[in-house]
C-alpha cells in the first residue's frame, strides 16, 4: 500500500533544541512511582487514526477497514439525533475483523464527549436552551459556550447526576454496539473556568470529580465488556491532581504537541493545520505525557497539519518522545493520506 512521501528532516531550529530537551526530560522521568501500574491493553497499539465526520460518505466505510493502522477512533453515529438507524454495528464488526498495520485486528473506538453536551445528539431535548456568553444553559448543568468556538458544544457540570446518567448511558451504548474502548474527549473540562466556577458554588473539587465520573464510566462499560479500554484526551495534568487517574484510564492522547489548527476549519481550508504550538507550550504538554508514560500509561498524540514538512516534523517528534503519533486536520472528516491505502476514494 502506497503511502505519502515526505520531506526530510528539517534544519536544526530552537524547535529542535526544545525537542532534544523533552527527549532527555522523558528519559530521566523516573519509572519506580508508586502509582505506576500494570502494563496496559493499549500498549501493542503502534499507529493510529480518528475520523469523526463523513463516516456516510460514498467509500468511507471501506477506507476504514482497509486502514492501515492499529487502532481507529470513529464517532458513534447513531446517536447523533436523526441518525439512530446509522449501521454503526456492522462497520465496527468489519473493522474489528481487519488487520492492523502491526496487530492481527484493528482495534476500534468510539468517541465520546464526556465534558460538554452537545447540541446534536439524540439526548438533547427540544425544551434545552443552549447557553449565552452571560448566561448558563437549561438544565443548569449546561455551563457555557466552547471556549475555542466550537458551535453546539457546552462544557457541563459533569458531576451533576442527571449528566452523569447521559454519559454512562454513552459509554454502555458503545460498548453494546462492539467498540473496543471509547475515546473521551473534554476530559479537560476540570480546568475550565466556567466550571471551576459551578464546581465551586457546588462544593465540589473540579479534578476530584473528573477522576470519579471515568472510574464510574470505567466500572459500568467492563461490566457488559471486560477488556473495554478508555483513553482520555488533553488531561494529561490529572495524572499530578488525583493518583486515581492512572486506574481510571487505559492511556492518554493529546491534542497539538507541535501543530494545531482553528476549530471549525474544513479539510482544505487553511487554518485546517500548521499552526506551531510554541516551544513554551510544548514543553509543558511533553512534559506531562512523560509523567504519564512514566506511570504506565501510553501516550498518543494527534497533531493537524497540512504541509507535509509539518505533518513530517509532528510524527517524528511525537515518536522521539516515545508516543504514538497521528496527523490529521480539525476536520477529521476522513482518514490522513498516511493510513489510507492509495487506491481509496478520497
Amino acid at each position: 500500500m502506497a503511502r505519502t512521501s515526505f520531506l526530510a528532516h528539517p534544519p536544526f531550529s530552537p524547535l529542535a533544541a526544545i525537542a532534544l530537551w523533552l527527549v532527555a526530560a522523558c528519559a530521566s522521568t523516573p519509572h519506580d512511582a508508586p502509582e505506576t501500574r500494570a502494563p496496559s491493553p493499549l500498549a501493542s497499539v503502534q499507529s493510529w487514526a480518528i475520523q469523526l465526520q463523513g463516516l456516510d460518505r460514498d467509500g468511507a466505510r471501506a477506507a476504514l477497514v482497509a486502514a492501515s493502522c492499529d487502532m481507529l477512533v470513529i464517532e458513534p453515529t447513531r446517536t447523533v439525533a436523526g441518525l439512530d438507524a446509522f449501521p454503526i454495528r456492522d462497520i465496527v464488526a468489519e473493522i474489528g475483523a481487519s488487520h492492523g498495520r502491526t496487530r492481527a485486528r484493528k482495534l476500534c473506538l468510539a468517541y465520546v464527549n464526556v465534558g460538554q453536551a452537545e447540541d446534536y445528539r439524540t439526548y438533547w431535548l427540544p425544551s434545552w436552551r443552549p447557553p449565552t456568553k452571560i448566561a448558563a444553559g437549561e438544565p443548569a448543568f449546561v455551563l457555557s459556550l466552547d471556549p475555542d468556538g466550537w458551535p453546539g458544544n457546552y462544557p457541563v457540570a459533569y458531576w451533576e447526576p442527571q449528566w452523569r446518567s447521559i454519559a454512562t448511558e454513552l459509554i454502555e451504548a458503545a460498548a453494546r454496539d462492539g467498540f473496543d474502548g471509547a475515546y473521551l474527549d473534554w476530559v479537560l473540562g476540570y480546568q475550565e473556568p466556567a466550571v471551576i466556577a459551578a464546581a465551586q458554588l457546588a462544593g465540589v473539587e473540579p479534578a476530584r470529580a473528573m477522576v470519579d465520573l471515568l472510574l464510574h464510566l470505567r466500572a459500568r462499560a467492563r461490566a457488559l465488556r471486560p477488556d473495554f479500554v478508555l483513553i482520555a484526551q488533553n488531561a494529561a495534568g490529572l495524572v499530578s491532581r488525583d493518583p486515581r487517574f492512572v486506574s481510571a484510564v487505559d492511556a492518554v492522547s493529546q491534542e497539538d504537541l507541535s501543530f494545531r489548527g482553528e476549530a471549525g476549519a474544513a479539510w482544505d481550508d487553511v487554518g485546517a493545520g500548521d499552526l506551531a504550538t510554541t516551544a513554551e507550550d510544548a514543553q509543558a504538554i511533553a512534559t506531562q505525557l512523560c509523567e504519564c508514560r512514566a506511570r504506565g500509561l501510553p501516550v498518543f498524540t494527534l497533531d493537524y497539519a497540512r504541509q507535509a514538512a509539518n505533518v513530517q516534523r509532528a510524527l517524528v517528534r511525537s515518536r522521539e518522545l516515545g508516543f504514538v503519533p497521528c496527523v490529521s486536520r480539525v476536520a477529521l472528516d476522513r482518514l490522513a493520506v498516511e493510513v489510507t491505502p492509495s487506491a481509496m476514494p478520497r
